[in-house]
Parts: structure tokens; sequence; C-alpha cells
């Protein structure tokens, strides 16, 4: 993942970064076996690559949470440090996912969007992505949240 923010870092001229690791970031291989305390210091470690490049504010999105999945046959398929589902060993592990990340961004002094005003029924079909109005609700989260800083700056 670290690959990813890498160009972003280089332009030097990059106020904000959001960190939103998506679902598909979290199933990937190399996450596998490891515990959610080590996922999330793995996802805070490219807040901590992008502060060290010179990014002054970092702040990450918590992903959607979600009780419901519309294609039972996926749950097994689907893992997201915020997705919570009615298989109670995976929802434990979410929030376990959750409180690390929280605790991790309070310690190091980064940033957190919350999601929660996106819903289950901001999903597409899939029950995995974005709907059109999810995305923009998640796109609203960060809008305000940008707006937010520029406020306290500016008093």
């Amino acid at each position: 993942m670290m690959s990813h923010v890498q160009p972003t870092i280089d332009r030097k001229d990059t106020d904000i970064a959001i960190i939103h690791a998506g679902t598909n970031s979290l199933t990937h291989k190399d996450f596998k076996n490891m515990s959610t305390q080590d996922i999330a210091r793995s996802i805070i470690n490219i807040g901590e690559k992008c502060r060290d490049g010179g990014i002054n504010e970092v702040v990450f999105s918590n992903l959607v949470k979600r009780d419901y999945i519309k294609n039972p046959s996926r749950i097994n398929e689907i893992f997201s440090n915020a997705i919570k589902r009615k298989n109670m060993k995976n929802r434990s592990k979410i929030n376990e996912q959750n409180d690390h990340l929280k605790l991790m961004c309070n310690e190091l002094s980064f940033g957190l969007i919350d999601n929660s005003n996106i819903l289950d029924t901001d999903l597409s079909t899939d029950s995995l992505h974005l709907s059109f109005i999810g995305t923009c609700k998640l796109a609203n989260n960060f809008i305000n949240y940008i707006n937010h800083l520029q406020n306290s700056s500016n008093n």
C-alpha cells in the first residue's frame, strides 16, 4: 500500500492526506494472518510515512459499518475493518480493528473521519461498494472535515 501514497508524498505540495483503506486493501494476502492490531499498525504506518514526507495533516477515514449483507454467499469473501456482519466472530474482529485504529490515531495525533452516517442502504447491490448516494456521503464527510480544519486554523 505504501507505493500508492509515494507519488503524493513526492509532489511536495500536499497539505493534507486522507487515508481511506478500502475493503480490497484489507483482504490482501499481506493481511491474511495478521492480528487486528497489526493491521491497524500497517495502516498507521502509511500516515507516518506521509507525515515524515512533509504532509502536515494526516487523517484516516473509517470504513462504512454494515449490519446487512445482501448476498449471504459473499460473507466469507468480505473482510473490512469496519463492516459489521451478523457473523459475531467477524464483527468482533471489526470492532477490535476500529478500536485499534482510533486509539492509534489519538496517540499519534492523526485525524479520524467518522463515516457512521453511511448506512447499509447506501451500498450498491454487491453490498461491498458504495452506491452513488453512499459515495456522495463519503465525499461530504471528507469535505466537512477539511472545512472544519480550515475553520479551526482561521480562529
